[in-house]
């Protein structure tokens, strides 16, 4: 008995050792460019998982043999860097609007206002247009975003006058009969003096673009992203569906083709925010990054951004706040960022389920005027 005993103690600290590699692995996954070491990208996705792992190690060792707690206490100690950008602690001010801010900014992937019913419910986009309207964000970023003209879904329309916008910034990257137009769009309470771009060198329906917006005597900019997807398809999601519930249903051929799917896309991002970063670093205006950047706070994505921006859920925020409303939960993929001329007074993920996405929505005091000649 005793024999089998030390086998299944030798066997636990076998894999509690591999989940400190895990974990040391996933932590690591933000320091390395996808487009070179894509598969760290994708070890960069079992960051919750292993820091969860290494928690039962860290209680079961504690139990069974306190001495050996050593080995996931110190993947816990690898792994707190990352957790404090997972995780915002700020108690007191998360959940309130700030009764004073010069400025008031939602981004919000709207997954085309659920053209296709994907909610099964029609009134869906009236109700999305009413959160916005009751918002009354003086800068709002919309990702997914689809308009049709002369008809109902003249969203572009609906936001201008029905619920105040002056101006906006729209892109379309996709378009049907030049009725139907799909992209990206900037609405602002405040006159946009410039338009841009930033070129993604490889065809995508993803994008980004620049808005240049008259502010308070001064010109800020306004960065609004929609990061490379992977692209799944139906059958790809009811490959992971099948397979969840039943793991003999294993495809090869399905996971090689989901499996090619994640490494373009993170090859991609990686592209794409190298070439963004590249851009900011360039502007001669204060800056706000909003979008959904298909990455999670433990990412190369996010560390690029974040370690010349803020981040107003970092700031204002509390728990974790996840933003994807998908089959994959807890995960916190939309943001707003902001550089040292703007401060955070608020920050809240709306709750209402009506895209893919929680809007967020964050109040900003504007604390520095003034063109930067450097950043």
């Amino acid at each position: 008995m005793k024999r089998v005993l030390s086998i299944l103690k030798n066997i636990v600290l076998f894999i509690t050792v591999l989940s400190l590699a895990g974990m040391m692995a996933s932590s690591a996954a933000q320091y390395f460019d996808p487009m070179q070491h894509w598969m760290f990208a994708l070890v960069g996705l079992a960051f919750l998982p292993m820091l969860l792992l290494n928690v039962f190690f860290f209680i079961f060792w504690i139990i069974v043999r306190i001495r050996l707690a050593w080995v996931p206490f110190l993947a816990l100690l690898v792994a707190l860097p990352c957790v404090m950008n997972i995780v915002s602690f700020d108690v007191f001010s998360a959940k309130s609007r700030s009764e004073k801010h010069d400025l008031k900014v939602m981004s919000y992937n709207v997954r085309n206002f659920d053209l296709y019913n994907w909610s099964k419910e029609d009134a869906t986009r009236r109700k999305m247009m009413l959160m916005i309207g009751d918002e009354r964000a003086d800068i709002a970023c919309f990702q997914e975003f689809f308009t049709q003209d002369k008809s109902v879904r003249d969203n572009v329309e609906t936001l201008t006058k029905n619920i105040g916008y002056k101006y906006n910034h729209t892109l379309i990257t996709t378009s049907a009969e030049e009725l139907q137009q799909w992209g990206i769009a900037t609405f602002s309470n405040f006159p946009i003096v410039g338009k841009g771009r930033v070129e993604f060198p490889m065809k995508t329906n993803n994008t980004c673009i620049y808005t240049d917006i008259a502010f308070d005597g001064d010109t800020i900019r306004v960065y609004n992203m929609h990061l490379q997807s992977i692209y799944l398809s139906r059958k790809d999601y009811t490959y992971i569906e099948d397979f969840k519930s039943d793991r003999n249903k294993m495809n090869p051929l399905a996971n090689e083709r989901i499996l090619t799917k994640l490494k373009n896309a993170y090859k991609r991002r990686g592209e794409q925010v190298n070439l963004i970063e590249q851009s900011i670093q360039s502007s001669p205006h204060p800056v706000l990054l909003c979008g959904d950047l298909n990455d999670t706070p433990v990412s190369y994505t996010y560390r690029v951004f974040n370690q010349t921006l803020d981040d107003c859920f970092l700031d204002k925020g509390w728990g974790i706040s996840p933003t994807y409303n998908g089959m994959i939960p807890l995960l916190r993929i939309d943001y707003v960022l902001h550089d040292t001329c703007f401060e955070t007074q608020s920050y809240r993920r709306l709750r209402q389920a009506y895209s893919d996405h929680y809007p967020i929505v964050t109040e900003l005091n504007f604390i520095h005027q003034g063109d930067q000649a450097e950043r």
